[in-house]
Formats: structure tokens, C-alpha cells, sequence
């Protein structure tokens, strides 16, 4: 059993937080994304399970070993806590064959010759890696590079995978397949797997769940869906993907539903955040491919009067930007839409929040 249990963690650098109060459960066999901008403390917590730093306050264990109490004082040194470490860099010897970079962690730890070499093999093909063995680095490309960082990892079986931006030095197109290709192995080993990143695609695309950081905390967890869909916060809602942020006062609420009125006396139907209080300024999050022209059933309900402003072609679909009181509303749909249209914005994919919580993200 290989679950994680983070509990109040906490790491300052003098005057500077790097984290502060991250506590997440990791359930044995799940992926979890640590997700967020650059500076969020992501990689200091992924440091710190992997014992590379030491938390200032806290309560760590993974597969039921206590591995930091700041109570207690207990620390385990990273090289006796079995766990798998990819870096963005894949850190492999460049003097050294795809065997021998594979077979290093094995042979440091006194495993026998035979046993080695099959460890070795079941590793790379592991990673479809295993006619490459004989290559040095230098033969081999970057995801090949990749494959062999992570089959080195898994080449003494780790209890769980601490994954850092592993596919971030990959072009697009690789990375799209290293994408699938990491998920479904991950998925046959069972491996609980801790994955950093600040690729809201890649954390889409990958987790089970997802953690969102952000100075230090985290600020939302949920599975992909319940993140992208049910954003805790503007926030989040910004973060992940793209989404309008429409302001306005908040009219009345009522049954949980808020009415925004816009600058322009139009106004708006929102499910409204319990912190959302009638007369203050909120801001409306909803998702550019949720919004579409109105129909004649759609009169009157949640449309709003706007004005054309840009035009992206994006292939598949068309991204437009249009003007409504003051704001920016984009459109992102297949159709070709008109210089001014009605937009229909639904009710239940508009989320309103507290404008005041823009200024915390």
C-alpha cells in the first residue's frame, strides 16, 4: 500500500513562504497533479516527499511510514524512502549506455548481476525502450531520453512516482503522445503517482485528481472535471483553461441564484458562491464554448447585446471577442457568428463570484 498523506506542511526561506499549510491525501494507486503558475510552491512540495528538502511544520507519511513530524522531530533521509524521482532534465550519465544508466540505481544497491539484467529488460520494455539498450543518450532523441529517465525510476520498483515537468522539454506533438503513453502506464502499474506541472492540458489529460496551487497553498482539489466545471474560485476559473470574467453589481439573490446587472442596465443570471452578498461587485465566470447565439427559445434569458471586437481562426473552431458594457466576452465555437449578435450565456455554466477575490489570485 503506497497512499500519501500530507498534513499541515509548511516551508519558509527566512522571510519568504514557499508553502504554507498544504495538507492532500493520495489514495494508493491514484494520480494526483500538482498544478499552478510558476512560484506557486509545486515543486517545493514535491521536494519535500521526496526528501530533498526538510519542511519547517508538518506531518508526512507515505505507504504508512512516517517520513517527517514536526512534532516529533522525525526525518527520513531521501535515499531511504524507495521513491521514484523524474526530473524536467532527464539527468542521464552521457558516458553511459541506456543499460548502465538504467542498471545505476540497481547496482549502487548491491542488487546481483542476474537480477540486475532482468530488472534492466523488464524496465525498458516497460517503456517499448528495450532495442535501445546498447545506445548512448546522445543516440537517442528526447522522448526516448524521457523513457529511459522514467524506466531507470522504475527499474527498483518505488513505492510511489514523484514525476517533475517530466514531458515539458518535448515538442507539442511528442508531448500529446508521451501524454497517453505516461497515463496508460501508469494506469497497468498501478503506481500512485504525484505529477507537478503548470500545463493545465497535461493535468486535464493525466489525474484522477488535480491540486491547484497558488502562493503557497492549495487552493482548490478535485478530479478534472469538478475542477474545469466547478472552479472554487475566479482563480481557478482563470487558471484552467480560458473563461470570461464578466463584472457587475450583484442585484438580489435568491434560491442560490444571483442577478448581475451590467454597466449597461443588461443584466445576467448567475448560480452564486456563499460568499456573494447582494449590492457588491461580482465578476460572472463562464467558458468561451459555452456560450453561443441565441435562439428565439433563449429570448430574454440570460442574453446579453454585444458588439463583435476580434476574430481568431483556430482550425477547427473560430475564437471571437466580443464587447458587452465594458467587457470582454469570448466566443469560441465552429459557426460563423455576426458583427453584433445576442449571446446566450446559460444559467448553470455561469458561476458568480465576489469581485474582491480577483485581487487574491
Amino acid at each position: 500500500m503506497a497512499e500519501v498523506i500530507a498534513r499541515n506542511l509548511s516551508r519558509r526561506y527566512g522571510e519568504y513562504i514557499a508553502i504554507e499549510d498544504v495538507s492532500f491525501h493520495v489514495k494508493d494507486g491514484e494520480f494526483l497533479t500538482l498544478l499552478g503558475p510558476s512560484g506557486c510552491g509545486k515543486s517545493t512540495t514535491l521536494g519535500i516527499l521526496a526528501g530533498l528538502d526538510r519542511p519547517d511544520e508538518g506531518h508526512l507519511s507515505i505507504g504508512g511510514e512516517v517520513f517527517f513530524d514536526g512534532l516529533t522531530g522525525v526525518f527520513v533521509d531521501a535515499e531511504r524512502r524507495n521513491l521514484g524521482l523524474v526530473f524536467q532534465t532527464y539527468a542521464l550519465w552521457p558516458h553511459m549506455t541506456v543499460r548502465d544508466n538504467v542498471g545505476y540505481a540497481l547496482r549502487i544497491r548491491r542488487i546481483p548481476r542476474a537480477e540486475r539484467e532482468k530488472r534492466i529488460r523488464e524496465a525498458l520494455a516497460l517503456v517499448e525502450m528495450e532495442q535501445f539498450i546498447d545506445r548512448y543518450p546522445s543516440q537517442l532523441s528526447g522522448g526516448q531520453q524521457q523513457r529511459v529517465a522514467l524506466a531507470r525510476t522504475l527499474a527498483y520498483n518505488p513505492r510511489i512516482l514523484l514525476l517533475d515537468e517530466p514531458l515539458s522539454n518535448l515538442d507539442a506533438k511528442l508531448r500529446d503522445k508521451a501524454r497517453s503513453w505516461l497515463r496508460q502506464l501508469q494506469t497497468q502499474l498501478g503506481v500512485t503517482t504525484i505529477f507537478v506541472t503548470h500545463d493545465q492540458i497535461e493535468a486535464l489529460a493525466l489525474s484522477d485528481r488535480i491540486a491547484v496551487m497558488n502562493k503557497g497553498r492549495i487552493v482548490q482539489i478535485g478530479s478534472p472535471r469538478e475542477i474545469y466545471e466547478e472552479p472554487a474560485s475566479t482563480f481557478v476559473a482563470d487558471f484552467i483553461g480560458t473563461t470570461n470574467l464578466i463584472r457587475g453589481q450583484v442585484s438580489e439573490i435568491a434560491d442560490g441564484i444571483a442577478t448581475i446587472t451590467l454597466s449597461d442596465g443588461q443584466s445576467l443570471r448567475a448560480v452564486a458562491r456563499s460568499d456573494l452578498v447582494a449590492g457588491g461587485v461580482a465578476l460572472v465566470a463562464c467558458r468561451p464554448e459555452r456560450i453561443e447565439v441565441a435562439t428565439t427559445d433563449a429570448a430574454g434569458q440570460n442574453v446579453l447585446r454585444a458588439r463583435l471586437i476580434e476574430r481568431t481562426y483556430l482550425g477547427a473552431r473560430v475564437l471571437y471577442e466580443f464587447g458587452a458594457a465594458g467587457n470582454s466576452i469570448k466566443v469560441e465555437t465552429p459557426c460563423e457568428l455576426p458583427e453584433e449578435a445576442d449571446l446566450h450565456l446559460p444559467v448553470d455554466h455561469c458561476i458568480a463570484f465576489p469581485a474582491t477575490e480577483a485581487s487574491t489570485g
